[in-house]
């Protein structure tokens, strides 16, 4: 998977980190947040998609969790919260609450979420262990 930062350090004019996120290889991702918890992802599902704006919004908290805001089309953002067994897919603009083992499917590729030394990862899972947690 590959993840580029858009901008610079923080600036308060523009106070999120923006990354650009590609889901062709099938890789863990790892997003650094020490410096700024506020992030932006713009997400390429594959090359023949031409994308051009963020697709998702993350708010990292002190206490190990985040908040997602869908920013894409409705529906293209998916989460399953482990704990309560809740699954819900996100309308554009709408905001989730996810913290440490929960799932999040971007553009139907499906994520566990991790954090570790203020970096936030997102480790690959199958659908199909997905389903069988809920």
């Amino acid at each position: 998977m590959s993840l580029n930062t858009l901008s610079d350090p923080f600036d308060s004019r523009a106070p999120e980190a923006s990354f650009y996120l590609s889901l062709e290889a099938e890789e863990a991702l790892t997003i650094p947040y020490g410096e700024n918890p506020n992030i932006t992802l713009t997400i390429q599902g594959s090359l023949q998609e031409g994308i051009e704006y963020p697709q998702a919004a993350l708010l990292i908290n002190e206490d190990n969790s985040l908040w997602l805001t869908n920013l894409g089309e409705q529906g293209s953002i998916q989460v399953f919260r482990l704990r309560n067994g809740q699954f819900r897919y996100l309308d554009h603009k709408q905001v989730a609450y996810l913290a440490e083992g929960d799932l999040v499917s971007l553009k139907g590729h499906h994520f566990k979420i991790h954090f570790q030394d203020h970096q936030l990862l997102m480790e690959p899972t199958c659908f199909e262990s997905t389903q069988s947690l809920l």
